[in-house]
């Protein structure tokens, strides 16, 4: 298959692809609860060096949302969310959240000792399940 065949074919796709991805988009939009993050993310090279962009996703119950962005600003969480987002987003404490209505900051990430504690069925006298937290990526 030549490049050029791929290059036609991701075209295609994305054409295909460009309506189903923009209602996720707006159902996510909608949502009364939703959770957002971000991450470091490298494409490509360029001189030599591997070029760093960001794999941002919005998720729900339902669905979820990616977007690879050269950006880890405000800018890229309003497109993600849209301006007049109105339900209760839970995100970590970067910036880029910060003007967000109703945002719902979360603490860092897993560290061994620190599991969270959730009743196993209704039955209140049987034993915790250790429930491991989100590993940070930083190391914190």
């Amino acid at each position: 298959m030549s490049l050029g065949a791929i290059s036609k074919i991701e075209q295609q796709t994305s054409v295909a692809l460009a309506a189903p991805v923009e209602e996720a988009r707006e159902h996510v939009r909608q949502q009364a609860v939703a959770n957002a993050d971000e991450i470091d993310w490298f494409e490509g090279k360029s001189g030599g060096r591997k070029q760093r962009a960001w794999l941002w996703v919005v998720t729900t119950s339902l669905v979820t949302v990616f977007k690879i962005a050269k950006s880890r600003g405000e800018d890229v969480a309003r497109e993600m969310l849209g301006d007049g987002f109105q339900g209760v987003l839970g995100a970590d404490r970067w910036s880029a959240y910060n003007r967000m209505k109703g945002r719902h900051p979360r603490h860092g990430g897993w560290r061994p000792g620190t599991e969270a504690r959730s009743p196993v069925g209704s039955d209140p006298g049987r034993p915790s399940a250790s429930i491991p937290r989100w590993p940070s990526r930083r190391g914190r």
